[in-house]
């Protein structure tokens, strides 16, 4: 298969898809060692090594973002959590709003 890290005597066609993998997000997420490769190889073309490194940062920031915004359960008490905070139960969050 190919993708955007094969060398290719095109320098600006790779450096479009490299840009355009940036917008795949995690589904992207199996590129990063060759995005990383590729960003400090000295014999790419600088403006590649630029893209391969803008488009590594750009997926391992929307990994970070969804490994952030996963519930979890808590390995205590078992309830749900999403960024640490526990989830309240639907009837207590509706008592209290009512309340507000």
């Amino acid at each position: 298969m190919n993708s955007p890290m094969d060398k290719d005597r095109h320098h600006q066609a790779q450096q479009y898809a490299l840009k355009a993998l940036k917008c795949y997000g995690t589904a992207a997420s199996a590129h990063l060692h060759d995005l990383d490769d590729l960003a400090e190889n000295p014999g790419a073309k600088d403006y590649i090594r630029k893209a391969a490194h803008s488009a590594a940062t750009a997926i391992r920031k929307a990994v970070r973002l969804a490994e952030d915004s996963a519930l979890h359960r808590c390995s205590r008490c078992g309830k749900l959590a999403f960024f640490g905070y526990q989830i309240p139960p639907a009837s207590a969050s509706n008592s209290e709003s009512a309340t507000h």
